[in-house]
């Protein structure tokens, strides 16, 4: 059990990081089209702490698990648009964190 709150913490902290980056390199024009992003990512790391048994159930188990495949297929389509990205940074650094984020969404999901 305590490999999935490590993996969860992991995910955590790139999803994060990730959130940061992409509203610091974005124009000042566009970041107020981050904040729907932003708000679905504070809610899927919320999503992994309760099923990575961080923190008690507050949410029934059942919705818990759904939103955790859910978000998993998030993370993994965000992924490959990261990785088919344009920009080189954007290849380079986003698409490790987008993916380190959905491989540990994906292992969470099926085993925690």
């Amino acid at each position: 059990m305590l490999i999935y709150q490590v993996l969860a913490i992991i995910a955590s902290i790139a999803l994060i990081v990730e959130m940061a980056l992409a509203i610091r390199f974005a124009p000042k024009e566009i970041r107020k089209a981050y904040l729907l992003p932003t708000i679905l990512q504070l809610f899927s790391i919320f999503i992994l702490i309760e099923q990575a048994k961080l923190i008690p159930y507050i949410i029934p188990h059942e919705i818990i698990t759904g939103f955790s495949y859910f978000f998993s297929l998030y993370l993994t389509y965000t992924a490959v648009i990261a990785i088919t990205g344009v920009g080189k940074k954007h290849r380079i650094l986003f698409s490790v964190l987008w993916s380190t984020a959905a491989v540990i969404f994906w292992i969470t999901s099926f085993f925690a």
